[in-house]
């Protein structure tokens, strides 16, 4: 039984390797980050960690892929909850926590701390979308928006850049250790991306 896991192990590590070193490995990341910022309720950590410990010569480069997405989903995240919040914002807010997350963040917007809590949407696992949807809804100024969400999410990808690049043997014995309930995670986040695509 170890020498089946090990044998998994094994294959997981060199197909992952594999697909880091491929260009659709940019663009997997550029796209899953715009659609994590603006409507899709699976973490861009399930696609950006993996494929970047996997190739951490290659981290940064990923990072820039990941900020560059989550700018352009955070802009029309952005653009919906100042124009069509009507139409999307209920969709959106019930697929990201429903509506005592959204409860929590427009306290915080209406009572003076717009920017530090987008900056902490921006830097934590804390979906972005409802930051930059909130941002929207409540007309935060878009060049302070632009600049607060260029900094959160450089921040965010770029200690995780550095962290990888540093530490990616440790981080990847991490992932060796519990190959599958990480199997079975990434199974599942690929088959729900499908039907939400689909959907």
């Amino acid at each position: 039984m170890s020498s089946l896991s090990s044998a998994l192990k094994r294959k997981i590590n060199v197909w992952m390797y594999k697909f880091s070193k491929h260009p659709n490995s940019e663009l997997t990341i550029f796209t899953h980050s715009i659609a994590d910022s603006s409507f899709l309720p699976i973490s861009i950590d399930l696609t950006f960690l993996p494929i970047s410990i996997s190739n951490p010569k290659k981290v940064f480069k990923f990072a820039l892929m990941a900020i560059l997405g989550s700018i352009i989903g955070a802009l029309i995240s952005y653009f919906v909850g100042k124009e069509l919040f009507v139409i999307f914002g209920n969709i959106i807010i019930n697929m990201f926590g429903g509506p005592e997350q959204w409860q929590q963040i427009s306290h915080s917007f209406n009572n003076g701390y717009a920017e530090i809590t987008l900056l902490i949407a921006a830097i934590t696992p804390f979906p972005f979308v409802i930051g930059s949807l909130s941002a929207g809804f409540f007309k935060m100024n878009f060049w302070l928006f632009l600049l607060i969400s260029i900094l959160g999410r450089t921040i965010r990808f770029g200690v995780l850049a550095i962290l990888i690049y540093y530490l990616g043997a440790a981080v990847r014995d991490f992932i060796n250790k519990y190959t599958k309930p990480i199997l079975i995670i990434t199974i599942l986040s690929i088959i729900l991306l499908l039907l939400t695509f689909l959907i």
